[in-house]
């Protein structure tokens, strides 16, 4: 995927926080539908939208439910990953420098 994806992504996420937090369901829905085009494995926009269309003023539950299993499934992978990542660093860390990398 492409860095540049990613940034618009990471913008127009934040526009919908933005839209959302001024009550704007409608633009924070398309904004967060946008960040999602973008960047289909972007896991917290799909539990933002989730959360949205649950929300009183859409009241869209099936979506929702929708959005929340793309959202569990995708932080899953991003657990492995982090946790694969994370046990590969800890591997190769010696006694020499064991200090600088947690510190």
């Amino acid at each position: 995927m492409k860095t540049e994806n990613i940034e618009k992504a990471n913008k127009f996420f934040e526009k919908a926080v933005k839209s959302y937090q001024k009550n704007d369901y409608i633009t924070a829905k398309n904004n967060l539908e946008q960040a999602i085009k973008l960047n289909p494995n972007y896991a917290k926009a799909y539990q933002n939208l989730a959360i949205l269309l649950s929300n009183d003023y859409f009241k869209d539950y099936n979506k929702a439910k929708i959005y929340f299993n793309k959202y569990e499934k995708l932080s899953k992978i991003d657990e492995k990953t982090y946790f694969k990542n994370y046990s590969n660093k800890i591997n190769s860390i010696n006694s020499i420098n064991i200090e600088n990398y947690f510190f």
